[in-house]
């Protein structure tokens, strides 16, 4: 088993992809039903960067604190 250094990712990186937006908006559609059926203000889709994770989409509820595009380490 290869050892995951602190630049590689164990995930595939496709930061090339673009997204159709049906695509999008079923994926918003599912973020924000995930949040209504376990009661919580957020459900995120990540999107995964070399260096980082990405808020890709969000659930669009009342005390929601994550941001679309905002990213972490």
């Amino acid at each position: 088993m290869k050892a995951i250094g602190l630049t590689e990712s164990k995930y595939p990186i496709i930061n090339e992809v673009e997204i159709p937006a049906g695509i999008y908006a079923n994926w918003q559609s599912i973020t924000n039903l995930l949040s209504r059926i376990a009661g919580v203000p957020a459900a995120l889709i990540m999107r995964v960067h070399p260096h980082e994770i990405e808020v890709f989409t969000c659930s669009q509820n009342e005390g929601m604190v994550y941001e679309q595009g905002k990213g972490a380490h």
